[in-house]
């Protein structure tokens, strides 16, 4: 199996791993919470966002990462943690509600953008993240998933 096919496998994994996870333990316990109290743990992982920019960091990235890709990543994760903590910050006011939408909008596209950026426009090979691997096919695929079930909470009736 080629490392492509090896990354392609360890993302979705890990987004159906993550998933479950979300399905069996997550989504029961905060189903029936407002949504301030349930968006806040799913927010709280969000503030960690910081640690994208390991991927300024020479030596902890493959040298051949572009620096366009790396500064995108670190950028974008700066943006969903700054706009995670603003959320947290907001949870007693009327435009919570608007903030939750703006940051899992950004969050998400942030997300996706990097994907579609590094395998189609940058061509990059999983090799390429060097000791950064793991964020792709882990930490990536589980924020994701928190990223989907703020949907479904933002989406439900009850809020």
């Amino acid at each position: 199996m080629d490392q492509l096919s090896i990354f392609q496998l360890s993302v979705a994994l890990g987004i159906i791993s993550w998933s479950f996870v979300a399905y069996k333990y997550i989504w029961p316990k905060i189903k029936g919470l407002s949504l301030v109290k349930a968006s806040e743990p799913l927010l709280t992982v969000h503030i960690f966002r910081y640690i994208g920019l390991a991927f300024l960091v020479p030596g902890f990235v493959g040298i051949d990462l572009p620096y366009e890709f790396s500064i995108g990543a670190a950028i974008g994760d700066i943006t969903a943690a700054s706009l995670a903590w603003l959320c947290l910050a907001s949870t007693q006011s009327k435009n919570f509600k608007t903030f939750l939408w703006i940051f899992n909008i950004v969050g998400l596209l942030d997300l996706l953008h990097a994907f579609y950026e590094g395998r189609i426009v940058l061509n990059i090979t999983p090799g390429d993240f060097g000791g950064a691997y793991f964020f792709p096919i882990l930490f990536v695929p589980f924020l994701i998933v928190t990223h989907i079930v703020i949907f479904l909470l933002l989406m439900r009736k009850k809020s």
